[in-house]
């Protein structure tokens, strides 16, 4: 079934962030965490978070002492862990477009507007309200004179947490 899809690939999540020896943030972390109205190119979920990535950092001291051994490590070591963070992120968006449905046209499937761009700020994965949504940026009727309402499906609070933390940290 699709319930069991989901929750397989949240717990897949799960087994990568321990892995790897990321925690998730704390749910008082999340909820201060902070999405911009700006439309200034380069600002986005993770660049508006320094704070809380800093106050992560110290709250899990051992995040730091496992970036600097994969800094410190071989090239394998190091192209594991990259490996193992890319799976995380390909996982975490199967697990977004299950629980948000899928997205208006393939090509949004394979990729996460994060951050604003020069020509463009509006990106497709938000933190609103506490929890990640997946914003359905496209419309045929843009440019039509037709307003563009958004569609913005939420994910729950755990894949929230999951995907917060991929991003900030």
């Amino acid at each position: 079934s699709m319930e069991l899809m989901y929750k397989n690939l949240v717990a897949r999540c799960h087994n990568i962030m321990q892995s790897i020896g990321f925690p998730n943030i704390t749910q008082e972390m999340k909820l201060r965490c902070r999405d911009p109205n700006s439309k200034e190119a380069g600002e986005g979920i993770m660049s508006m978070n320094g704070a809380i990535f800093r106050e992560y950092c110290e709250k899990y001291p051992g995040v730091t002492k496992n970036f600097e051994a994969v800094k410190a490590s071989s090239v394998k070591t190091k192209k594991s862990f990259c490996g193992q963070i890319y799976s995380l992120g390909k996982t975490l968006v199967k697990a977004l477009y299950l629980s948000g449905g899928p997205s208006a046209r393939l090509t949004e499937i394979s990729s996460w507007t994060v951050a604003n761009t020069d020509n463009n700020h509006e990106r497709n994965v938000r933190f609103l309200r506490g929890l990640i949504a997946i914003v359905n940026t496209y419309s045929k009727s843009g440019g039509a004179g037709i307003p563009r309402d958004k569609v913005a499906c939420f994910a729950d609070d755990e894949l929230s947490s999951l995907v917060a933390t991929y991003m900030i940290v």
